[in-house]
């Protein structure tokens, strides 16, 4: 498993309440037995911990954890490049970059957040094509 699967696996763990390892991540997340209040409660948990967002549409579309981690792995990544990509023609400070990012955060919880994304931009292995000049 990667990095986003086994965060996504251990907060679906601790919502519908069993062990990690009884969780497969071919499995549909339906099949747990997630209702609508642990469907909130995930979204809160992957969206205050690690500024995730996934929607409940998401959830019930019958996708697996590999499928909704793929997902979420791009999501602030995308954000991030389109920031820098819009202000590319000027230096942007961490401090700057983490405010236009996150302006409702609490300065720690911003600082958090930029290091996931950071960690899951190194992490990324493909740039879409039209970005590529090979």
């Amino acid at each position: 498993m990667d990095y986003m699967q086994i965060l996504l696996t251990e907060e679906l763990a601790r919502v519908v309440q069993m062990p990690v390892s009884q969780i497969d991540v071919q499995q549909n997340v339906m099949t747990l037995g997630i209702d609508s209040l642990m469907a909130v409660e995930l979204q809160t948990a992957l969206h205050g911990k690690f500024a995730l967002q996934l929607s409940a549409m998401e959830l019930t579309r019958g996708l697996n954890v590999a499928q909704l981690a793929d997902r979420l792995r791009g999501k602030q990544v995308r954000l991030l490049l389109a920031y820098l990509l819009l202000n590319r023609l000027r230096h942007i400070g961490r401090e700057e970059l983490i405010g236009a990012l996150w302006p409702y955060q609490s300065p720690p919880t911003r600082k958090r957040f930029l290091l996931t994304v950071a960690f899951r931009t190194e992490t990324c292995d493909e740039i879409p094509s039209r970005w590529s000049h090979g």
